[in-house]
């Protein structure tokens, strides 16, 4: 059976980043991991992003055009395998931050990186996040494993945090 996942960003970046965007600063085997991953995905693995379509903006507006990531991207999308979930957004300061339930106490988490916590949330079964080297995902892991949220790290070792729940 295909797996269905949540994709954070750097993820995305590590393998092929926007010409326009600083690339993220990993190790070789973190970038490998990640190239791993992303073929994996492109060969029987499931997206799932918001219905506005705000993830699908995120990755295309940082990554390149022409890379490994951006090709993945479409062949999902042209193979019909994304799946979307309905998320609520709420405009703060110019940004529409997706809106997560108050018994997650995730209000110091980041704000850009919600829309993906709510995703999988909104999706059964429940997918995993997948995560390169941000260590926003680690810093929260409590919060994360008391909702039922897998967070699948690639690159462990680049990733410092204070909570060791993950």
């Amino acid at each position: 059976m295909r797996e269905c996942v949540v994709v954070d960003t750097n993820v995305l970046v590590v393998v092929s980043p926007s010409p326009a965007n600083r690339p993220v600063h990993v190790g070789p085997d973190c970038r490998q991991a990640c190239v791993e991953f992303v073929k994996d995905l492109a060969r029987d693995g499931i997206l799932v992003l918001d219905q506005q379509m705000l993830i699908w903006e995120e990755y295309s507006g940082n990554i390149s055009d022409y890379g490994l990531a951006h090709r993945t991207m479409m062949r999902l999308w042209q193979e019909g395998r994304v799946e979307y979930v309905p998320v609520e957004y709420v405009s703060d300061g110019g940004e529409l931050i997706a809106e997560l339930p108050p018994s997650l106490a995730l209000d110091d988490f980041d704000r850009l990186d919600r829309k993906f916590v709510t995703v999988a949330l909104g999706y059964e079964p429940r997918p995993p996040i997948v995560n390169a080297a941000d260590s926003d995902w680690r810093e929260h892991a409590t919060a994360f494993v008391n909702a039922g949220i897998v967070i699948q790290e690639l690159c462990p070792q680049e990733i410092t945090g204070s909570d060791s729940a993950a």
